[in-house]
């Protein structure tokens, strides 16, 4: 009961909504029912932090309303220039976003694509084909089969093209029937679930009749034609090896080189698995692994295509190699040296230039390569000597980036964090922890943006959610042969460790209100957070339910390094039990506040993110020129992230809930 107009009443009587009351419902992620009363509060009342930022949210939605009825003929005419510029595998990529927003009709638009695609050259029609599938994949599963086998195939092909053919064998160099049967057992003992070995062995068989049917390695190798590569019945992996030294002794009659039969076959046997699950060779290991890792060396020198083929400097990559030298944006690259020799890029085709220089910049650590460069208007070059050493991947953004010296700043006006990850690596837990930690004593709550996010490193995701649970299991997971999760006890003082997936207390955002953004293309280890911190931590997820897609894989390199494999081992499962896959009888996570955004919105939303994270200066104070996307004229504009605000009303709400408690 509260005092109106110097009567004591009810308000539910007479005196409109209870602040109070709206607070609660507001803290529960209630925001279509509350905000039309809230913003009628006045500022100054008991909930008058929440009423300006629940006006902004209110004032964004007949924005995304506007774009989402611009959506159609936007993504349709998007297609359209695509197919007409004869870029096709815009067109299709393109056909896949329009076929996830709803657009009618899709057999006549993917149908002229899909015409084209088939005359186009095998890599073309390969990527082309890929993407129709997945374009097919919710409305007819026997278009989206036909479409994948098909491209298979346009992938072999690709491979095995004479211009190709030559990076194709150097990536089966160091393949042996040895490591091809190690490899078969280990993923036999430790797949998530039994391998059925007779639809491995006929994923194999399709798959090197698809080589056989690939006209460059007839071409290549002219016994092909008269080759039959067949399956089998195998009960086991036993049996599974005996059909790959059939094949492997077909091939060989054929004069089709071992490393090529076995690396095909066990291609085959991998995918019908999953998609995930794949072979490494010894030529792609090392590069393979810096991928995971996050790191990789070079200089860290991002380049870009300049006018008649010239390269130029875009920026270098703040704590990289580069970033101290002499190095601007707008610089012409006209020459590279290292201990392999020197090359004027005058004497590459210009075509080639570009990818020429990125791959030149990568080498040995603790190497030099030198770049002779020109700077705008200068009458002579010079030489900038830089040292290869590793570059790591950023994983972890704040809200903006300072303008002075480039830091990413997470701190919001209203005393909220927002960081977000665009995936897991090992490297992801220290710049979380690094961009937060000058913070702590200012954070009222966090905002945690796992859109897009596709996974990675489960152990960084992990990581991540303890630092907001105080105690308890964070997540779990289920699998035939389990991963080592590391020492029960400390090895020098015998005190028993925490296990890998437990919170340890003593964090400092334990207990801080969190909400976690989340959308279609949230996955795997990303999933895995935002679930324990859901149940754990009473985060507000909001967004649209993600992928389900809680398989994890296995990064496991021989010891004598004649193998690499990434396989399923796993499935990962919430504090709660439930399974994060909807492969086997899971899902994925379901958002407290239900936020589409279409691929209208997303498109204004990644203009702005590309504004606010672009680097200002470079490391001498001088200023970086900022690329932003052009704006669309058909599109509407969009002046907040809705889903930032929704969430951080609910934090605020939470806050103001807290305060009055305490």
């Amino acid at each position: 009961m509260r005092l109106c107009g110097g009567l004591l009443c009810v308000w539910a009587v007479g005196c409109g909504p209870d602040p109070t009351l709206l607070r609660d419902r507001l803290a529960t992620g209630d925001l279509d029912t509350t905000l039309p009363e809230l913003v009628t509060l006045d500022v100054a009342g008991p909930a008058g932090e929440l009423v300006s930022p629940s006006r902004a949210f209110l004032q964004v939605l007949p924005q995304l309303d506007a774009l989402t009825q611009a959506e159609g003929p936007m993504l349709r005419g998007s297609v359209d220039e695509a197919l007409a510029a004869g870029d096709l595998v815009a067109a299709a990529t393109r056909l896949a976003v329009a076929a996830e927003a709803g657009v009618d009709d899709l057999d006549a638009v993917s149908r002229p694509i899909e015409t084209a695609a088939r005359k186009s050259d095998p890599a073309t029609t390969h990527r082309v084909l890929a993407a129709l599938a997945e374009v097919w994949a919710e409305q007819s599963a026997a278009q989206a089969h036909r479409l994948r086998q098909d491209a298979t195939l346009a992938a072999i092909h690709a491979r095995y093209d004479p211009a190709f053919l030559q990076a194709t064998r150097a990536g089966q160099e160091g393949l042996s029937r040895a490591a091809a049967v190690s490899l078969l057992e280990r993923v036999d003992r430790e797949y998530v679930v039994p391998v059925d070995w007779t639809a491995a062995a006929q994923g194999a068989a399709t798959r090197l009749g698809a080589l056989r049917q690939s006209e460059g390695a007839r071409s290549t190798w002219p016994g092909l034609s008269d080759a039959v590569f067949t399956g089998g019945v195998a009960s086991d992996v036993a049996a599974a090896v005996n059909l790959l030294d059939a094949s492997v002794r077909v091939g060989s009659t054929a004069g089709v080189p071992e490393a090529v039969v076995l690396d095909e076959w066990v291609a085959g046997a991998l995918g019908s698995l999953d998609p995930w699950t794949r072979a490494v060779w010894p030529a792609e290991i090392a590069s393979w692994s810096e991928g995971h890792a996050g790191v990789h060396v070079g200089v860290g020198l991002l380049v870009a295509q300049g006018p008649d083929g010239t390269v130029l400097v875009d920026h270098p990559l703040p704590g990289a190699p580069a970033w101290t030298t002499d190095l601007h944006q707008d610089d012409r690259i006209e020459a590279m040296a290292d201990a392999t020799g020197a090359v004027r890029l005058a004497d590459i085709p210009a075509e080639q230039r570009l990818s020429f220089v990125q791959a030149a910049l990568r080498g040995p650590i603790d190497t030099e390569v030198r770049l002779e460069v020109r700077s705008p208007g200068a009458e002579s070059t010079r030489v900038v000597h830089l040292i290869r050493g590793p570059v790591v991947a950023e994983t972890v953004e704040g809200w903006a980036r300072d303008p002075t010296d480039n830091r990413w700043q997470p701190m919001r006006d209203n005393g909220l964090a927002y960081v977000r990850v665009s995936r897991f690596k090992p490297t992801t837990e220290a710049a979380f922890d690094a961009l937060l930690d000058p913070h702590l004593d200012h954070i009222r709550g966090v905002v945690l943006d796992l859109r897009g996010n596709p996974g990675g490193d489960v152990n960084s995701a992990v990581q991540l959610a303890d630092r907001f649970v105080a105690d308890g299991w964070l997540a779990d997971l289920s699998g035939r042969v389990l991963p080592d999760t590391g020492p029960d006890v400390d090895p020098t003082t015998g005190a028993p460790l925490a296990e890998w997936n437990q919170a340890i207390p003593g964090h400092a955002l334990e207990g801080v209100p969190v909400a976690v953004l989340v959308d279609e293309q949230t996955a795997s280890a990303a999933e895995v957070l935002a679930g324990a911190l859901q149940e754990r931590a009473g985060a507000v997820v909001v967004g649209r339910p993600t992928w389900g897609k809680g398989l994890a894989q296995a990064l496991r390199t021989a010891d004598d390094g004649s193998y690499a494999v990434q396989f399923t081992n796993v499935v990962w499962t919430l504090p709660s039990g439930r399974r994060l896959s909807r492969r086997m009888d899971g899902g994925g996570i379901t958002p407290d506040v239900s936020l589409p955004l279409g691929p209208a919105s997303r498109y204004q939303l990644s203009r702005h993110r590309t504004e606010r994270s672009a680097l200002r200066v470079h490391a001498d104070g001088t200023p970086l020129r900022v690329e932003v996307p052009n704006a669309r004229a058909d599109l509407p504009p969009l002046d907040a992230d809705p889903a930032v605000l929704a969430a951080e009303l609910v934090l605020l709400a939470r806050l103001t809930q807290e305060s009055d408690e305490n």
